[in-house]
């Protein structure tokens, strides 16, 4: 009886999983030399820097503060962290930073609005909302009316006259010329306020806002001294 011996066959090996593995090898490898090329490229960097909103700080402080710069990286920063940085500039009350694809960076910031003149006796620097008084300003001369602190040692006592002042309705505001410190026997925090209108009104920090708001009943009065403390009277110049 014949006996039939079957033919040997080698094992069969499918290539397929090597095959597919060094696919995405080959994929990822070229994957990533454009990625490196795309940010070498004019397009993966900062090519302009935009800021709007700004008067006291100049543009190139404010970029300068942001850490931003020509040329670095489009991707790779934080925008918050950069709004961080900017926001620790007195006069700024807050930023947007924002990207533009391709290459331009937005900062719009927001300032605090001038309420005084800080009068040291040679110069004025202007007093904010938030008290900030900038010694440093870039912003030109408007002729803004505002009124003058004149007469204080320190310029810490900006935070409470610029709180005092910004609760004041405008017509009010635009009525006072200047404020210095005045002696009181009593109390500590006695102002006196001069007007166009030629009024000295002495008036505590502590009710000022709530005191000045009589003023409007007393402008039309002659020069003289209008005491709104404890009680309110007034004493023309020339009675």
């Amino acid at each position: 009886m014949e006996q039939r011996i079957p033919p040997f066959r080698l094992p069969h090996r499918s290539d397929r999983p090597s095959t597919r593995w060094a696919n995405w090898v080959i994929l990822g490898f070229f994957t990533g030399i454009l990625v490196i090329l795309f940010l070498q490229s004019p397009l993966g960097k900062v090519e302009r820097i935009q800021v709007e909103g700004n008067r006291w700080w100049s543009e190139k402080d404010l970029v300068k503060q942001s850490g931003l710069k020509q040329g670095m990286s489009f991707f790779g920063w934080s925008s918050d962290k950069v709004e961080m940085r900017l926001r620790l500039i007195q006069a700024v009350r807050s930023v947007k930073v924002s990207k533009r694809f391709p290459g331009t960076i937005h900062i719009r910031v927001t300032e605090y609005p001038q309420v005084a003149w800080w009068d040291t006796g040679r110069t004025r620097f202007p007093v904010l909302s938030n008290g900030a008084v900038l010694h440093r300003s870039h912003a030109p001369a408007t002729g803004e009316h505002h009124p003058v602190l004149t007469g204080w040692r320190d310029d810490r006592a900006a935070a409470t006259l610029a709180k005092a002042l910004v609760g004041l309705s405008p017509d009010i505001h635009q009525d006072i010329i200047s404020v210095k410190p005045v002696e009181h026997p009593t109390y500590s925090d006695v102002v006196g306020v001069v007007t166009r209108e030629g009024h000295l009104i002495k008036v505590r920090l502590s009710d000022f806002r709530e005191k000045m708001a009589l003023y409007p009943a007393f402008r039309d009065k002659p020069r003289g001294t209008l005491y709104l403390m404890d009680t309110t009277w007034f004493i023309p110049s020339h009675p």
